[in-house]
């Protein structure tokens, strides 16, 4: 019987190879978090007969849909058939981790934030919930004999993407478990922002900000002195324009009451000056008397103009 061949294009045994790949990138998808997430919190890695052996640890339990993970039953056939025999004798089987929809795989609630923020902030979006990773895991030693990246095909709803299957070569799990291999500086070697620029904290701290000449500290107090003049200038001036205007809103209203008074006083003596005149020319006053009260007059008229 003829064997299919396999759908996995190639292995994957450095990080350069894992860019030119462009599995799980570019931004939002979470292919490379998952991958990051799985060599760093799965699977252990250990030099075995100068073969490097995976194990999964002990929190991590496909069989129990510990974050996500349930069987791949491999039915399209993109990843090598398992041979009956070492199903039954060593329990070898397919399990699948990566899908974020929590009302299909509650488990995968348990993945951590950088895994799942895009998916919450942006879930609305195609790329959002493509990327997957395949195991082929023996249920007793809970050896992990292959690991396979794989994305959905977006032509065809529920397939995968056979040109897009790769497997990952143990030395590349071993590599992302190294301490100087973040998160952050994974994802930039990925190309996973594209063009954009990524600053990390110590890049921050380690910026070199040049302290200021004796001359230009002279200069800034020159002008902080001379702009702190100015101002003074101008709030003296207005205060002073302030008191000015007070002084004379005063002296006029002054000078208004005077008028006010004056005016009063001539019309009261007019009034007075004619009834008596009035009276008089009734009485009929001679020639005499009639010039002897014109040559007295009010003193006050003398105030009148």
């Amino acid at each position: 019987m003829t064997r299919k061949p396999t759908m996995v294009q190639r292995q994957l045994c450095s990080l350069e190879q894992l860019r030119i790949s462009e599995f799980g990138r570019p931004s939002p998808r979470h292919g490379l978090q998952l991958l990051f997430w799985f060599a760093n919190h799965c699977v252990t890695c250990e030099v075995i007969n100068f073969v490097l052996i995976m194990k999964l640890v002990s929190d991590c339990q496909p069989e129990r849909g510990i974050y996500g993970f349930h069987l791949f039953g491999n039915m399209e056939e993109l990843l090598p058939v398992l041979n009956r025999r070492c199903k039954s004798k060593r329990q070898v089987l397919y399990f699948e981790v990566g899908n974020l929809n929590t009302d299909t795989y509650p488990g995968s609630a348990n993945l951590p934030t950088y895994v799942r923020e895009n998916y919450v902030l942006e879930a609305n979006i195609g790329d959002i919930n493509l990327d997957r990773i395949i195991v082929s895991y023996q249920l007793r030693t809970r050896v992990v004999e292959r690991v396979y990246v794989t994305e959905h095909d977006r032509a065809t709803f529920g397939r995968f993407s056979t040109d897009r299957t790769f497997e990952i070569h143990p030395e590349l799990i071993q590599a992302l478990q190294s301490p100087q291999a973040d998160l952050t500086t994974f994802l930039s070697r990925t190309d996973y922002w594209g063009d954009i620029q990524v600053v990390q904290a110590n890049d921050i701290e380690e910026m070199y900000y040049p302290e200021p000449s004796s001359q230009q500290m002279f200069n800034i107090m020159q002008n902080y002195s001379g702009s702190t003049a100015r101002a003074e200038r101008l709030g003296l001036s207005t205060c002073e324009q302030d008191v000015d205007s007070v002084k004379k809103k005063k002296e006029g209203g002054g000078v208004s009451f005077v008028k006010i008074l004056l005016s009063a006083g001539m019309l009261y003596l007019a009034a007075k000056c004619f009834g008596w005149l009035r009276s008089w020319w009734r009485l009929g006053p001679d020639e005499n008397t009639l010039r002897k009260m014109l040559s007295h007059h009010h003193v006050m008229l003398d105030y009148v103009y």
